[in-house]
C-alpha cells in the first residue's frame, strides 16, 4: 500500500495505487465537482414545452415531456380516454355509479 494524498481534501491516506480520494465522500465530491461548473449543470438542457398546458419549463433529464406530475397525468388521462373511445365506440361508464 501506498502513502498518497486526496485530490479533493489533501489529507494523506493509504491505498491501492489506482486510489484517487480518501473516502466515498470526497469521491462523490469530485463527481459533482466534474459535472457542476459554478453550481450551474454542465451540460445544461434546452427549455421545451409542457406537452400538454404548453408551457415552457427546464426539464431536470432528456426523457421530460411534462412540467408537472399533474400535466402528466392529465395527459395520460386523454390518452386512455381516447384509446377507450376509439376502442368500445363510446365513453366509458364506471361500475357502480
Amino acid at each position: 500500500m501506498n502513502e498518497k494524498t486526496c485530490r479533493v481534501c489533501g489529507t494523506p491516506f493509504k491505498g491501492r495505487a489506482n486510489r484517487l480520494y480518501c473516502s466515498p465522500a470526497c469521491k462523490w465530491q469530485a463527481f459533482a465537482q466534474r459535472h457542476r461548473r459554478n453550481g450551474v449543470d454542465a451540460h445544461p438542457l434546452p427549455v421545451v414545452a409542457c406537452g400538454q398546458c404548453g408551457q415552457d419549463f427546464q426539464p431536470k433529464n432528456s426523457r421530460a415531456h411534462f412540467c408537472s406530475n399533474r400535466c402528466r397525468q392529465a395527459a395520460y388521462r386523454a390518452r386512455r380516454l381516447e384509446w377507450q373511445r376509439r376502442t368500445l365506440g363510446r365513453r366509458p361508464t364506471t361500475k357502480g355509479k
